[in-house]
């Protein structure tokens, strides 16, 4: 019977990411890439090739443990060419130049003195600040954490929240760096990233844990796009705090990206949907993908041409993100 979706973009793909991180895209030396970190005891980085689908190189995060093996990852660009940044529980955090997996800087051992073991990393990101760049770790134990991405060296004291941080994101206000932290009360608080200064108090958007914090920019108002295990989608105003427009409510939890046009793009159970992230009105029919659970989805330009590219548990397909069709990378079957 033939896959109304068409072949699927990659090879099957059977590494079971970080159902809502574990798949980016990026440029490497002037190729677009797709990236996809497993979960699985395998923990392998996979890098395909965004145009064709061919696998350019596969690398091993860390080994599996029998208790915990939380991974998180975060795709930083900020120093010329992309770099991976994977934390295997509390443990121990890698950076990966790319295109072909290889280590970008010293391990950086997270153990604090006394620490028979470290909280487990629940959130990574990174930004710059004076030609820097830092990382941002967020923790079970509800701190964040700050790092110089070279040295190691922890460059501020931690941000204290009072549950285990799941999400964060990077947005600019003026000219001013902010970090918005979703905690797994539901809670999302605000912070100068380079002061360490909570603006205003958290504000309640969700009931439980984060699975995405998305910035986007509507009319030069910023905004942040939050999805969560209390099956919902939310606007958050991150100046004034204020909740915009209604929420958004689904079966499952959700994956979310923004996609040029813009476009918001949710990967939620076992559909593909586009929303308009200034209406919150969706922008055409969902893509279903029959009984194939979806774990993330991610956005890049492929030959002048927006795509999203959608993981699901054994394959990766691709998507004209403006027209929501599907972009095989060969002839329909």
């Amino acid at each position: 019977m033939r896959d109304p979706l068409g072949p699927p973009f990659a090879v099957r793909d059977w590494s079971w990411g970080d159902a809502q991180g574990g798949l980016f895209g990026a440029v490497a030396y002037g190729r677009p890439v797709l990236v996809r970190v497993g979960g699985d005891r395998g923990r392998q980085i996979r890098v395909y090739d965004a145009a064709t689908g061919v696998t350019i190189g596969v690398s091993g995060v860390g080994g599996w443990h029998a208790m915990g093996g939380l991974i998180r990852s975060h795709l930083s660009s900020d120093r010329g060419e992309p770099v991976l940044v994977t934390a295997l529980d509390g443990e121990v955090v890698r950076q990966w130049r790319l295109p072909h997996p290889a280590p970008a800087a010293p391990d950086l051992r997270l153990a604090r003195p006394g620490d028979l073991k470290a909280p487990w990393v629940c959130a990574v990101t990174s930004y710059v600040h004076d030609g820097r760049t830092v990382l941002v770790l967020g923790d079970s134990d509800g701190a964040v954490r700050r790092f110089d991405a070279v040295s190691g060296a922890e460059v501020a004291p931690p941000l204290v929240h009072e549950g285990s941080v799941n999400r964060i994101a990077v947005y600019t206000v003026g000219d001013r760096t902010h970090l918005a932290c979703g905690e797994d009360t539901g809670r999302l608080w605000r912070w100068d990233a380079v002061t360490g200064v909570p603006v205003g108090p958290p504000v309640s958007a969700h009931l439980e844990l984060y699975f995405a914090i998305v910035p986007f920019e509507i009319g030069g108002r910023t905004l942040l796009a939050t999805s969560s295990a209390d099956q919902s989608i939310r606007r958050v105003d991150p100046v004034s705090g204020d909740l915009v427009g209604d929420f958004r409510a689904f079966e499952e939890g959700a994956a979310v990206c923004l996609a040029s046009g813009p476009v918001l793009a949710v990967a939620e159970g076992h559909n593909l949907w586009r929303f308009d992230p200034a209406t919150f009105e969706p922008v055409a029919a969902p893509v279903s993908f029959g009984d194939e659970y979806l774990e993330a989805v991610c956005a890049l330009e492929v030959d002048g041409r927006a795509a999203l590219f959608v993981a699901g548990e054994k394959t990766i397909h691709r998507f004209d993100a403006t027209t929501g069709e599907p972009w095989p990378t060969g002839p329909a079957a």
